[in-house]
């Protein structure tokens, strides 16, 4: 009788047991997030916590970054200095639904720098990037006429989104053709063959669409 109540019992178990591997599948899974954190530095945390799917972890973080960086750019000497973690900067703050402050930064950036062509290009993206289109489409050119080689040609492609967001097809069309032609000069090491073959391809629809 003890024999069948063991037989009895070990079967129980083994119906309630979790599939093989499960258990440790699990734990590696944990060990790898939690390596993760640990192995991040204050400043990338928000960003691990994000793609995580911790959002009130990454948005704490985000608050933790920006004390952070503000700081840095606080013992700068120069608005050079100052601006060099101006982007992480901006990806926090959107992140943080404060667009208006991201678009402060880099309206005192472009005061502070206005022959620098990042200012610019960075205020145009946050315009975008807001849907304030009509803002940033001047500010956009002023990015273009200060840059060179392939940072000028992504600010074209730039140009040519928010021409497409204001229904500006002729703007758009524009932009996209000054950006493949502009490629076609530029050395092989600069000319981004994948950026200009963006721009044809849509070139190729808007000519299908009509005029």
């Amino acid at each position: 009788m003890r024999i069948a109540r063991k037989r009895r019992s070990t079967s129980a178990r083994s119906s309630t047991a979790l599939p093989a591997g499960t258990a440790r599948v699990s734990s590696s899974k944990r060990s790898r997030t939690s390596n993760r954190v640990l192995e991040a530095s204050p400043r990338d945390l928000a960003d691990v916590y994000a793609e995580l799917g911790d959002k009130a972890a990454a948005t704490a973080a985000h608050v933790t970054r920006l004390k952070l960086l503000k700081d840095d750019a606080a013992k700068a000497t120069t608005p050079k200095q100052a601006q060099v973690h101006d982007y992480a900067r901006l990806n926090s703050l959107l992140a943080l639904g404060r667009g208006d402050d991201a678009v402060a930064l880099f309206q005192q950036r472009v005061w502070e720098l206005p022959g620098e062509y990042e200012p610019w290009a960075r205020l145009a993206s946050t315009f975008f990037k807001l849907d304030r289109c009509p803002l940033a489409a001047p500010v956009v050119q002023q990015a273009i006429a200060l840059s060179y080689g392939t940072r000028r040609l992504r600010y074209r492609l730039l140009a040519a989104d928010i021409a497409h967001k204001l229904n500006d097809v002729a703007g758009e069309r524009a932009a996209l053709q000054a950006l493949v032609q502009e490629a076609a000069t530029l050395p092989p090491a600069l000319a981004d063959a994948a950026l200009a073959q963006v721009a044809s391809a849509r070139l190729d629809g808007l000519a299908a669409s009509g005029p």
